[in-house]
């Protein structure tokens, strides 16, 4: 008859496979601990393991926190995409929560573990879009170029924007959809976006002034005006209307206009 102690330490080892497969199982179900095991008389918060002991369960616990970590991110990046899709086209009272779940294709309780509500996830929507607009427009390197060469790059960057770049469609038109109860984010699109862009065309127009090769009364109004032209015909079409993106000798001829209009006023 076998001893008692050899049966329980038996009985041990069976009930701790059970448990490691359990924890396995638990992984690739996709429910993950929030805390690792600590049942092997060790502490796991002080990162002190002493030699020879069991790791196992910690080893799948840190995995399982990864991948959750993945999982997660993946599935946020998914409903701000389908948010995004959703608001442009039913505007921010047409958009329901089981749109988005629907559209990003995850289940309401995901949506709602991420956001609780339709304003914090149009705010969301809104940050995100802005990350993706913020394209380099006049980057200061282009105050090395002449004033007519340097406008040149600065109308063929803002035609390509806003003739080719869905973001900056999308994000005008949630900020529209949204502004009567989310001021504050549309504030908040006009100094990350328009304002911002004008901005830096405003500092390279005093750098060429300042060299002589413009002659400009007015700097911001001037930066101003030569973004406008760069939406003729390109950016009102695209934001009231039309899918397609413009086609690049298009958006190139509206800038050479552009350029052209503008130095024919401001070139000294």
């Amino acid at each position: 008859m076998p001893c008692k102690c050899r049966m329980l330490a038996s009985a041990e080892q069976d009930s701790a496979i059970v448990q490691h497969e359990r924890e396995i199982s638990a992984v690739h179900a996709g429910k993950f601990p929030d805390k690792p095991p600590n049942d092997r008389g060790w502490s796991t918060a002080a990162n002190v393991v002493p030699r020879g002991a069991d790791i196992s369960n910690v080893t799948i616990w840190a995995g399982s926190r990864l991948m959750n970590g993945a999982v997660k991110a993946r599935k946020h990046e998914a409903i701000l995409s389908g948010a995004t899709r959703v608001f442009v086209r039913e505007g921010f009272d047409g958009t329901s929560m089981e749109q988005v779940a629907r559209e990003a294709k995850v289940a309401k309780p995901t949506l709602y573990s991420h956001f609780p509500n339709k304003g914090a996830l149009y705010v969301a929507t809104v940050e995100n879009a802005l990350r993706s607009v913020r394209n380099e427009i006049a980057e200061p390197r282009l105050a090395e170029l002449s004033a007519r060469e340097g406008l040149l790059v600065v109308a063929n960057q803002l035609t390509d924007l806003f003739g080719r770049h869905d973001s900056a469609v999308h994000l005008c038109r949630i900020a529209v959809g949204g502004f009567e109860r989310f001021p504050l984010a549309t504030a908040a699109i006009m100094d990350a976006g328009p304002r911002r862009g004008t901005e830096k065309v405003r500092v390279l127009l005093r750098v060429w002034c300042g060299r002589g090769e413009l002659t400009v009364e007015d700097e911001q109004i001037a930066a101003q005006q030569l973004v406008e032209l760069c939406k003729v015909s390109i950016f009102d079409n695209r934001l009231f209307g039309s899918h397609e993106k413009v086609p690049v000798a298009q958006c190139e001829r509206v800038a050479r206009a552009a350029h052209d209009t503008f130095m024919a006023r401001y070139g000294a």
